[in-house]
């Protein structure tokens, strides 16, 4: 690159001062920055419960520190794109990465508030490159057959530079190109044993293809074409009914597979539940239970099993006249 008129330096970013002095050496070698190119990235990988201070600040500073520093120098200069590079392991986690994980997670917000400010702003979620980059001149065959079993497909340079292209496209926030936040490949074949921990994560529901299970016993059973109240009038038990029309309709306002199992323990915050939401699920058991169960107490976080016993303990009796309790 240096034959081709690349000027090539190093400093250390996490410093405003140095961050500073490397735009001043900038500013008078080159001709006007028209873009940024953002890929710095440390790692120090420890377990949460493991993680010193140091192990933490180490891996957040070059992402955090630095991309903060670089945003307060260039303030509002109107760049043609800035492509923070960062990971896919801040949309699925990597095992003992809660750190870089995070940083990653901060430049997309920070990408997100530049765009809101009008200025350029991508973001690219990289993962293993074929041949080339950290995992195969530093990390090893382990580590890309571990990346490869959690679903993270390495790409090929060429790939890279389409991304790039793509980045460097949709950075401009007035130019109608989206998205503006890229992901290379996440794929996974294999039966459910072998399938990545992500899979059952809330936030991938639509992106996996699920299979219905069979000879399982589940709290879900598929509930008849009679309607929940006409159920309920012959019915002396009321326990099923809830549980299973509950669980089908907390699946549904979640976009969540048949088969994604919600254990009664659960908190109902945990399935990404939201205000809108928590809305939506008091006004289904209202309608159908005839209950008024406070939204702010789904919000707050009760168990599902709290919720079920709640739902049984307050149907009117006039809805359950077979209740054997009655």
């Amino acid at each position: 690159m240096p034959r081709d008129g690349a000027l090539r330096f190093g400093s250390d970013s996490v410093t405003l001062l140095n961050t500073n002095s490397s735009m001043k050496i900038t500013s008078i070698s080159v001709p006007p920055i028209a873009g940024v190119i953002q890929g710095t990235m440390v790692l120090d990988d420890a377990m949460l419960q493991d993680m010193t201070l140091a192990q933490l600040t180490l891996v957040l500073a070059p992402k955090i520190s630095g991309s903060t520093n670089l945003d307060r120098i260039l303030g509002n200069v109107p760049l043609n794109f800035r492509i923070f590079m960062s990971s896919l392991a801040s949309a699925t986690g990597n095992l003992g990465q809660a750190n870089y994980t995070a940083a990653n997670a901060f430049i997309v917000g920070l990408a997100s508030a530049r765009r809101h400010r009008g200025l350029a702003a991508s973001v690219i979620d990289i993962g293993a490159i074929l041949g080339v980059g950290i995992v195969t001149r530093d990390l090893g065959d382990d580590v890309a057959w571990s990346l490869a079993n959690n679903g993270q497909r390495p790409v090929s340079e060429r790939t890279v530079h389409a991304m790039l292209a793509e980045a460097v496209r949709a950075s401009d926030p007035t130019s109608g190109v989206a998205p503006w936040h890229i992901a290379s490949v996440l794929e996974k074949r294999g039966p459910e044993g072998e399938r990545p921990h992500w899979y059952a994560l809330p936030q991938f529901a639509r992106f996996t293809t699920r299979a219905a299970a069979v000879g399982q016993i589940s709290w879900l059973v598929k509930t008849a074409a009679t309607s929940i109240q006409e159920r309920l009038l012959v019915a002396s038990t009321c326990d099923n009914i809830i549980v299973e029309t509950l669980l089908i309709q907390m699946r549904k306002m979640l976009h969540l597979g048949d088969d994604y199992v919600i254990e009664p323990s659960l908190l109902t915050i945990e399935p990404g539940l939201d205000s809108l939401v928590d809305v939506r699920i008091r006004k289904w058991i209202l309608q159908n239970f005839h209950l008024s169960v406070p939204a702010l107490r789904i919000m707050k976080g009760m168990s599902m099993q709290r919720l079920f016993d709640d739902v049984r303990e307050g149907i009117p009796q006039e809805l359950t006249p077979a209740l054997e309790s009655h």
